[in-house]
């Protein structure tokens, strides 16, 4: 059966650089695509005036406006449309919706997310600034509100030569993995299977409050917490590693790393990403560790904020 994948698209660049990139991770021969569309019926700035509002031709171009729009989101969507049909997904594997606003953007798109789709694929930013460095709104609710589907918030040109997955012990982690064997399927990619112990933090509390501290740890109890984390995490990235051979990788472009001492592991696994050259981070929604941190307040915003120029796959 085909994967069903959601791209929501506006009409600028950072759309095709979306495009370039699911061009690039999912096999033509078992996905189906729908680019997605939502037609504003004015310019967005009227909504901070009236919750409808109504157009008024008299005194604005608004017909004009409205044309011009239509028309070139029309023509990206078929150039987008070219692209793909180029790079080998068949013509009739791949669908044009260009829809009028109905609820507001993100709604609409929600909306139909919830048609059968494997992912849904989203622009990083909304203000098509070449240095911009914000989700934009319409991305952000997004994140937040597709729980029920695994989202992909795609930068400017991320690689597609390797993806780092971060693993916990959480039903959410594994997921993850069996999203991205499943469904991206590109087995030339390279794999890092990412595990990262949380510090005691010793050296902190001994700092602020040395006279209770000193007497109760010692550097020998961080020691002692690091290896049994190590040890315990061993089992879990040796099934998953197996779980990648037996969708098809080849065990040597799967990598582990179990990285300790670390206060904040949210940084920790962008700054991995960013050294060694991970275009794609793949985390799983709900985890007891990782994801709180990254998709269940303001670190998270944080953090996809960040992840310049990479795609980050947030697992349901």
């Amino acid at each position: 059966m085909k994967k069903k994948f959601l791209l929501a698209v506006d009409r600028f660049d950072q759309s095709f650089e979306l495009v370039r990139y699911f061009s690039k991770i999912v096999s033509p021969e078992d996905a189906q695509v729908v680019l997605f569309h939502v037609a504003l019926p004015v310019p967005d700035s009227f909504f901070d005036v009236e919750k409808t509002p109504a157009p008024k031709p008299e005194t604005l171009p608004l017909n004009g406006w409205r044309n011009y729009e239509t028309n070139a989101a029309e023509a990206f969507l078929e150039a987008a449309k070219t692209w793909l049909v180029q790079r080998g997904f068949p013509p009739s594997a791949v669908t044009i919706m260009h829809q009028p606003r109905i609820k507001g953007i993100a709604r609409d798109i929600m909306v139909e997310s919830q048609k059968e789709y494997t992912a849904l694929l989203l622009g990083r930013s909304e203000t098509h600034e070449k240095n911009d460095t914000t989700l934009g709104s319409v991305t952000t609710k997004l994140v937040h509100m597709c729980d029920h589907i695994p989202v992909a918030v795609v930068g400017s040109e991320p690689s597609t030569e390797r993806l780092l997955i971060g693993i916990d012990r959480s039903e959410g982690a594994f997921r993850a993995v069996e999203f991205i064997a499943g469904a991206l399927r590109n087995t030339q990619m390279e794999i890092t299977l990412c595990h990262v112990i949380r510090s005691l933090e010793l050296k902190q509390l001994r700092q602020r409050e040395p006279e209770d501290y000193e007497d109760i740890f010692s550097p020998e109890h961080e020691l002692k917490w690091q290896k049994i984390n190590e040890e315990g995490i061993r089992p879990l990235l040796d099934r998953t590693e197996q779980f990648l051979i037996n969708a098809g990788w080849p065990s040597y472009k799967i990598r582990r790393k179990v990285i300790l001492e670390v206060n904040k592991r949210s940084q920790c696994l962008v700054d991995e990403m960013h050294k060694f050259g991970h275009g794609s981070i793949a985390l799983g929604r709900r985890g007891t560790s990782v994801v709180r941190e990254f998709f269940l307040g303001r670190v998270g915003l944080k953090v996809l904020n960040l992840a310049l120029g990479r795609a980050v796959w947030i697992v349901n």
